[in-house]
């Protein structure tokens, strides 16, 4: 499955940058393990508040190159001027959490995997990077 990459901006004020993709190795605010998933923190660094996001994300398998993409609106995602925000893609619905395919290449396949993002904020330059995801169960995907 690979939809296309509906991001479309003529904008190109950088007002915010992405950093710490993370997909193994995952943790909770109290440190405790919790179940690999993507996440990233967004810093805003301009003086106005940041709203109307969406994202779109490609899963490439290293081993086949198949490539499964999707694209998500992030309703309710604000990051205030100044702020650094966490956000997380998964299955829990907590806030700042925002819902996953359970059946995407990321939980089904064993193979390495490769996962970018690109971020976009309305009216301002989107913003990318990358992570990979070790095969089978082994950890890492640090960027």
């Amino acid at each position: 499955m690979l939809a296309d990459n509906p991001i479309q901006e003529s904008g190109t004020a950088v007002t915010f940058t992405i950093s710490g993709l993370q997909v193994e190795n995952n943790v909770d605010a109290d440190g405790a393990d919790v179940p690999d998933h993507l996440e990233f923190k967004v810093t805003n660094t301009s003086t106005a508040d940041l709203t109307n996001f969406d994202i779109y994300t490609t899963i490439t398998d290293q081993t086949t190159g198949d490539v499964q993409g999707y694209y998500q609106t992030l309703p309710g995602l604000t990051v205030k001027a100044g702020e650094t925000k966490t956000i997380h893609f998964d299955t829990t619905g907590q806030p700042n959490h925002f819902s996953v395919n359970p059946n995407s290449a990321f939980y089904t396949d064993q193979n390495g995997l490769t996962l970018e993002v690109t971020l976009h904020a309305a009216g301002y330059a989107p913003q990318t990077g990358s992570v990979d995801k070790d095969p089978g169960g082994a950890e890492g995907g640090v960027e």
